[in-house]
């Protein structure tokens, strides 16, 4: 990062910090700020002290947005607050205490002699299936723009006399030309990008695979720990697809996938495995509506029935020996 770069971006910072969004509206509503491409338009989530934090979220084109409605919707999917944020793709100021801002960033604090009376800012960068961590090469220059484009944003909703909007609005300014105006967000829900299996497909490779009376509970879990990971510039979270047999609590299957696999391959993968083995169960029971649409087109040609429940207490239970297997040896994994 440059040094002109680094001051743009504090200067950004403290003014959004005396404008302190987050104490004058709803952490559920969207300022947009428009680009020539509508595909390419910036989404700012402000997070408000009902979090426990305050700050801001830039979600950069329509395909982040789509991580930002998943967020919004995840008790009516089922899956947990945890699962969806590990699949965010965002940029983000936020603040914490010392100890929690990037070690690379705390140099730069310390260089230039920063020290803010209240709340150190971090400068993050989520990506899906990673640890969350600080921006990278490229990302402080889009980072200077962003916080001063958002600041015009908030005055231009101020001047305008704070309109109103809902969930489902967004407050649109143009930085071209300094207007701004409500209108409606071009995505009601999300993208769950399903992997679907061909129904012939799906027969042929389990050919021959034993038909049992088994229940089994399908999860997909993000890893306790991060670990390195080849190929990336920081730890990876593997998610991992679980199949534990009800009755028994029996760890039928367990497998990791790379942060760039689809969860529903990874799941439905991690399941052909398992049936492969052990027969195919009468019942695949799972948390909530995403993973049952994940697993729709392996379980249909099979007659195995799908239920939803939100207890799953053999992948809870074996998601706990996992737990407590990486944590005991997290110092491994980050050798």
């Amino acid at each position: 990062m440059s040094e002109q770069t680094w001051k743009t971006i504090l200067a950004a910072e403290r003014q959004v910090r005396s404008l302190a969004p987050w104490l004058g509206i709803s952490g559920q509503q969207l300022f947009t700020l428009k680009r020539d491409n509508p595909l390419d338009n910036v989404f700012v989530n402000i997070i408000g002290l009902q979090e426990g934090n305050c700050g801001l979220v830039f979600y950069e084109g329509l395909k982040q947005l789509q991580d930002y409605m998943m967020l919004l919707a995840r008790a009516d999917l089922g899956v947990s607050y945890d699962y969806v944020m590990r699949r965010q793709n965002c940029l983000a100021l936020t603040y914490g205490s010392a100890d929690d801002v990037p070690e690379a960033q705390m140099n730069l604090y310390r260089e230039t002699g920063f020290a803010p009376a209240e709340g150190w800012p971090m400068f993050l960068s989520l990506r899906t299936g990673l640890q969350p961590w600080g921006l990278d090469d490229a990302e402080p220059e889009r980072m200077a723009v962003l916080l001063p484009e958002f600041t015009a944003a908030w005055n231009c909703w101020l001047a305008s006399g704070k309109p109103v909007f809902a969930t489902d609005q967004m407050f649109l300014y143009d930085p071209r030309n300094g207007s701004g105006r409500v209108t409606v967000l071009p995505l009601k829900d999300f993208g769950t990008n399903l992997l679907q299996i061909d129904r012939d497909q799906v027969l042929e490779v389990m050919k021959g695979c034993e038909e049992t009376e088994q229940t089994l509970e399908a999860d997909l879990r993000d890893m306790p720990v991060a670990v390195d990971h080849p190929g990336y510039d920081r730890p990876v979270r593997p998610l991992a697809c679980l199949a534990a047999e009800t009755d028994s609590g029996w760890l039928m299957h367990m497998q990791m996938g790379d942060p760039a696999m689809n969860p529903g391959q990874l799941l439905i993968e991690g399941l052909i495995t398992a049936m492969q083995k052990h027969g195919i169960p009468a019942v695949i029971r799972v948390r909530g509506d995403l993973f049952a649409a994940m697993i729709d087109s392996l379980c249909d040609p099979l007659g195995i029935r799908v239920e939803q429940s939100p207890a799953l207490p053999a992948a809870d239970e074996a998601f706990k020996g996992l737990n407590d297997y990486f944590e005991s040896r997290h110092s491994e994994f980050l050798s």
